[in-house]
């Protein structure tokens, strides 16, 4: 009995265990001091060994499971001379990061250091056509690099004006568009369109591409679910498509929300926070648990989980696609820059997130710290089971190949070891009633039988 209680309890732990180990990657320097509007620039791209390699307020983040590396959005301050405004690549086998375009603020079609952006944010890869889009949030467009030359070019909107407008790729608008998802399946661009709080999409194979707004608008600023017509948004930013369901989840920014768009019946639905801002421990009347500032948002199917980059915690949450729970993967409250594991570890502002689902590790932009943090997801199976040595082991080994994946269990998995080991331990519990009722009717049996005798 014991040793059935032992293994099942050994096994439940270590399957519900969901802290994750947070180690820098690239990036360091001082973080960010003073309130928002105290950004302090300077010229901070440097390229080289990740030890070494510096970031200016990073923002979008994509991975490229074909070449195993990470793009990153060097974004830097809005409005000042040395923006370093360009898409820096971290290769994970050679630990390297160069930059693969852009070199000052502006706006500018061209190759490599060449090309100009204005405050890039997010970024999405076509790997069919191995090209990168990218939302050049200050110049109102999204630009195209082909990943084979770095050449940049203008896919959609122009830098000349904001506004809100449908129609063939260079003559749509956008104001601040801000994420991007790829449907590489259906060939589909989604666009948050932020300041104009919509969610937009591009039909990228079709013969005419188009820009068509899926939901919201900028005279509906608000926060309401229903039909794709009736639906409201206020500044939304990150977003994580679902080709076996056909949905879109989607960072409602400033209602502190993660929203799902099905596309197939056109409806938004909220599905964590909602309208108010909160910590992690704070509930929100009708919506559970608050949010604060979702922004990059990433799905591990595998596991039916979102993850969530949480800008105003501080943190890395996860939301459950069973139950719409929210769990802290990794983070706190309090801002910091500390390697560690679970809520020990710190982030200042991180900003994008996405998932290598393979080897099951997130990338994270810590945009305050000015750092690309690495956390072991769902499935990893360094999973924090003794917090004290696994600190003490990230000390020891390379930022990348220490977070590797080697055995890549899934929670189902270990839900079924759970339940396994709960039924054998009830049919002990079982076997001993029965055993017990037998030998008790036996008795009986043997007692009347021998009296009949008698």
């Amino acid at each position: 009995m014991i040793c059935y209680l032992v293994v099942g309890l050994f096994l439940l732990h270590h399957a519900s265990c969901m802290e994750g180990i947070v180690k820098t990657l690239a990036g360091g320097g001082y973080p960010h001091v003073g309130a928002v509007d105290t950004c302090v620039d300077g010229p901070n791209s440097v390229d080289g060994a990740l030890a070494d390699t510096r970031f200016n307020y990073p923002w979008g983040i994509v991975y490229d499971k074909v070449k195993h590396s990470v793009y990153v959005a060097d974004c830097g301050c809005p409005d000042t001379p040395h923006g370093n405004d360009r898409v820096r690549r971290v290769d994970l086998v050679t630990d390297v990061s160069t930059t693969s375009a852009g070199s000052s603020q502006g706006f500018a079609n061209g190759v490599g250091l060449n090309a100009q952006f204005f405050h890039i944010a997010g970024m999405a890869l076509d790997h069919k056509r191995q090209k990168m889009y990218i939302a050049d949030s200050g110049n109102n467009a999204i630009r195209v690099m082909d990943l084979g030359t770095n050449e940049v070019s203008t896919f959609s909107g122009t830098h000349t004006d904001k506004a809100f407008k449908d129609g063939s790729l260079l003559t749509a608008r956008f104001d601040n568009p801000q994420q991007l998802e790829y449907d590489d399946t259906n060939d589909r661009l989604f666009i948050a369109d932020t300041d104009n709080h919509a969610i937009r999409v591009i039909n990228v194979d079709s013969a005419t591409p188009k820009v068509t707004t899926l939901t919201g608008r900028p005279d509906m600023e608000g926060f309401k679910d229903g039909s794709f017509a009736e639906a409201k948004w206020r500044h939304p930013t990150g977003m994580a498509y679902d080709v076996r369901k056909d949905v879109l989840y989607v960072s409602d920014h400033y209602n502190h929300a993660v929203r799902v768009l099905d596309l197939k019946k056109q409806t938004v639905t909220t599905i964590a926070g909602g309208g108010k801002s909160g910590d992690v421990d704070q509930r929100i009347f009708g919506h559970g648990l608050a949010m604060n500032y979702p922004e990059g948002i990433a799905i591990d199917p595998e596991h039916e989980v979102l993850y969530v980059a949480e800008f105003g915690n501080n943190c890395i949450r996860m939301i459950s696609l069973i139950d719409h729970s929210l769990t802290v993967l990794a983070g706190s409250e309090s801002y910091g820059s500390r390697d560690a594991v679970g809520t020990d570890a710190q982030f200042f502002h991180p900003t994008g997130l996405d998932l290598d689902a393979e080897r099951k590790m997130l990338y994270v932009t810590d945009q305050y710290n000015h750092r690309v943090r690495a956390i072991t997801a769902l499935g990893n199976t360094e999973v924090a089971q003794n917090s004290a040595m696994l600190i003490q082991h990230l000390g020891k080994v390379d930022a990348y190949r220490d977070l590797m994946v080697h055995n890549r269990s899934s929670v189902f998995a270990s839900t079924s070891i759970i339940a396994i080991c709960l039924f054998m331990i009830l049919l002990w519990f079982t076997s001993r009633y029965w055993r017990g009722f037998a030998g008790r009717h036996c008795d009986k049996y043997w007692k009347m039988k021998n009296a009949h005798k008698l």
